[in-house]
């Protein structure tokens, strides 16, 4: 029910043989992986909720077409952050095409040069940066993977 895919290659061939019905929850954290891969890997977990898209790469565009999540969260991959330099393609666009429930869209840092595009998502009603200090259910919680994963669990 609660994946985190973490600091590897995720290539199209591992995706390829992968169908987790039943997953609910995914983070990617550090991973590359291409666009066309993670579409794939989307539409493999009809059940997903909740999509964290961590310090990930190897991808321009991530486009969304999900008819179970309910949230997204996006934080860059910033170079100067990087362990080394590399010529891979890196996270700039988010494009919901169709996300019929998904209600909550964050990003860490609204000043992180991310071009959001959305189509049609009719029920979002929460499209926000978190910096610091996010205030959830009178809860403070710092921001972080974990604090992500647990803010999209408690709302």
């Amino acid at each position: 029910r609660v994946v985190t895919i973490g600091r590897c290659l995720l290539p199209d061939s591992t995706v390829q043989g992968l169908h987790l019905p039943q997953l609910k929850q995914l983070a990617l954290e550090r991973v590359s992986i291409s666009e066309g891969t993670l579409c794939g890997l989307i539409a493999r977990c009809p059940a997903l909720e909740c999509l964290l898209i961590y310090y990930s790469f190897g991808f321009q565009c991530a486009r969304i077409n999900s008819l179970s999540l309910i949230s997204i969260g996006v934080r860059l991959r910033h170079r100067y952050l990087s362990d080394h330099e590399t010529d891979e393609p890196q996270f700039r666009e988010l494009i919901i095409e169709n996300a019929p429930s998904l209600e909550r869209l964050l990003r860490v840092d609204i000043l992180d040069g991310l071009h959001v595009s959305i189509i049609s998502a009719p029920k979002l009603e929460t499209l926000g940066s978190l910096h610091g200090e996010m205030y959830l259910s009178s809860s403070i919680l710092q921001v972080g993977v974990s604090s992500l994963l647990l803010a999209f669990s408690m709302l």
